[in-house]
């Protein structure tokens, strides 16, 4: 199953996509992160994960810390881990796809 994310992060302004793509349910998961956030490109772009961890372990999975590793503090929690995660999950058949929309006011 092949899946796609389009992330809008907010103020970082650095727009892009995830993609999943996975041969089996619960297995290995290929992973492609397109975005001009200078963060994320310090790591590789493409890359494989396994579902069932991801879904086992949640954000103490490598990539999860990976990525937490290489953005600054002001970053986290980034979006795209959060795309990653559910790109992950859908393609391996461990969810469903469904948006995900948080709306950001200031109130007074």
């Amino acid at each position: 199953m092949k899946v796609k994310a389009v992330v809008d992060p907010g103020i970082c302004g650095f727009k892009g996509e995830v993609f999943a793509s996975s041969k089996e349910e619960m297995g290995l998961v290929d992973i492609e992160i397109k975005t001009e956030c200078p963060n994320l490109k310090k790591m590789d772009s493409k890359f494989e994960l396994n579902a069932f961890n991801i879904t086992k372990d949640g954000c103490d999975t490598e990539i999860f810390k990976k990525v937490l590793e290489i953005s600054p503090p002001m970053c986290c929690p980034c979006p795209y881990l959060n795309a990653v995660h559910s790109v992950a999950k859908i393609a391996s058949g461990l969810a469903l796809p469904k948006d995900i929309v948080i709306n950001l006011t200031k109130e007074e």
